[in-house]
């Protein structure tokens, strides 16, 4: 199972790469560079978390659900959150969203 997961997700080719290398340990599951991958993702994914839960309304800290992810029910809160739309009114979070043209409306812009 865990290495259909693996598969799916790309990092099979981090473990081939461990295993012709010589660096994969068929005990722990885990390479050397697979396992340097998985950190480096690791703060920029939970950034995006992060900033996913600001964009409903939600505090960061709902992030730690992730942890206790086995149990059935956190998991679909997370899931469910991942997939509301964003609030379009200001929050706690953030301001209210510009137009994507809004600069040309506005003269002071125009001299830049």
């Amino acid at each position: 199972m865990v290495g259909a997961v693996r598969d799916y997700c790309g990092l099979g080719v981090l473990t081939g790469v461990d295993l012709g290398v010589g660096t994969y340990d068929v005990e722990t599951d885990s390479g050397l560079l697979s396992s340097v991958f998985g950190l480096a993702t690791l703060i920029p994914g939970l950034a995006i978390g992060v900033r996913r839960l600001h964009d409903i309304d939600r505090s960061g800290w709902w992030i730690l659900l992730w942890l206790i992810s086995w149990l059935i029910i956190p998991l679909v809160v997370l899931v469910f959150w991942a997939v509301k739309k964003s609030d379009e009114d200001e929050n706690k979070y953030r301001p209210v969203r510009q137009p994507v043209g809004y600069m040309d409306s506005d003269p002071s812009f125009a001299s830049l």
